[in-house]
């Protein structure tokens, strides 16, 4: 079969959080033959390797997670595929493949990736990684702390690339960390970017992790094409975060991890326009709002069991629930907490829910169907 011919499916390079269901078992391997071609570079790959202090399980998951090359879906066609690449230097560079004629052509015609002097000596450090939210800009990410989002154009006409935004350093909850980019996203012309680093952990007893993972979630606001930082969101894992991905809605964010999770309040940019360049340049940290738990959500094969930290302490006629084998309704004061229609029966005779100060732990027991949430 020619290989031009095949169908081509972005859920076949890059997860798709739509298929993220109680149900999902994993995606299954074709035993096809898969056709493969070879292109040589002049300059090689830039390659990094964990520092002396980047030693834990979740560094080495996390660096074996970056895939060095870059697939650009919105540039690409069933004719030409377009990826980057990010060269010695360091340079991003461009890859096309036209899938009839068989063959690459190669462009180095981009901007070098800004590196702090000091980049061989520094201990938190990442291999640089670029994100494409539409067909228009690029996210970039040196590696050493510093975010870049670019104004690309047309990408297939090659146009030159020109800088809109460059955040350094990004100050998460009163730290400053390196990062890589995990994802990033446009919705009503405004953009997201996902973010994921290993920082150190608060070893409180002996049993305490050494490290522990962030992912941070920003939001980029277009003001008539002038980009600013808005929101700082971030979340802190004392175990290992398989995956995060931004769900469908853009208020929403998907962990799928171990261990407990913190999250961190939002961090709003308000400087004036002036004020903005001063605070990114010279690097002025904003105080961080430490926030609670809005809940936690936790699932088994026969129940799941959500907790929610309410501000102030309830009492059971605060309480109006409301459960069916296929719907639930729930409501404190006045504030709906859960409320809609369930992906799969429960068993509304079994399910519970008890108060404790200011938490409320509710607990369905699946019946016939698995809990779609």
């Amino acid at each position: 079969m020619d290989s031009a011919n095949l169908p081509v499916s972005w859920v076949d390079l890059k997860r798709d959080p739509g298929l993220i269901r109680a149900d999902f078992s994993g995606y299954k391997l074709s035993l096809d033959q898969f056709p493969s071609y070879i292109q040589s570079l002049k300059t090689p790959v830039r390659e990094l390797q964990p520092s002396n202090t980047q030693y834990g399980l979740e560094h080495i998951k996390l660096f074996s997670d970056i895939n060095y090359l870059t697939f650009d879906m919105y540039s690409s066609d069933l004719y030409q595929k377009r990826f980057m690449i990010i060269l010695q230097g360091p340079r991003l560079c461009s890859i096309d493949f036209y899938s009839q004629a068989k063959k690459f052509t190669v462009c180095e015609n981009y901007p070098t990736l800004p590196i702090p002097p000091d980049a061989e000596e520094r201990e938190d450090r990442y291999p640089a990684t670029i994100s494409f939210p539409d067909a228009h800009y690029a996210f970039v990410s040196n590696g050493f702390g510093r975010l870049t989002m670019y104004k690309t154009g047309e990408r297939s006409t090659k146009t030159a690339w020109e800088e809109c935004l460059s955040i350094e350093p990004l100050s998460i909850c009163g730290v400053v960390s390196s990062f890589v980019i995990v994802e990033s996203r446009c919705v009503a012309n405004n953009y997201d970017v996902l973010l994921r680093s290993v920082v150190p952990g608060e070893r409180a007893s002996s049993s305490g992790p050494n490290f522990m993972n962030k992912a941070v979630w920003l939001s980029i606001i277009n003001e008539n094409g002038t980009m600013r930082l808005g929101d700082i969101r971030s979340v802190l894992c004392s175990g290992h975060i398989e995956m995060t991905t931004f769900d469908r809605s853009p208020e929403s964010l998907i962990v799928v991890s171990t261990g407990d999770l913190t999250f961190c309040g939002n961090e709003t940019d308000t400087a004036a326009p002036e004020d903005e360049e001063m605070t990114i340049e010279t690097g002025i940290e904003k105080p961080s709002q430490v926030g609670k738990k809005k809940y936690a959500w936790s699932q088994t094969a026969m129940d799941v069991t959500a907790v929610f930290t309410c501000a102030e302490i309830i009492s059971k006629k605060d309480v109006s629930l409301s459960l069916s084998a296929t719907s639930v309704h729930l409501s404190v004061k006045g504030v709906v907490l859960i409320g809609g229609t369930l992906g799969g029966s429960i068993d509304p005779t079994s399910s519970t829910y008890t108060i404790d100060n200011d938490k409320y732990e509710n607990t369905y027991f699946f019946g016939t169907y698995i809990l779609d949430y």
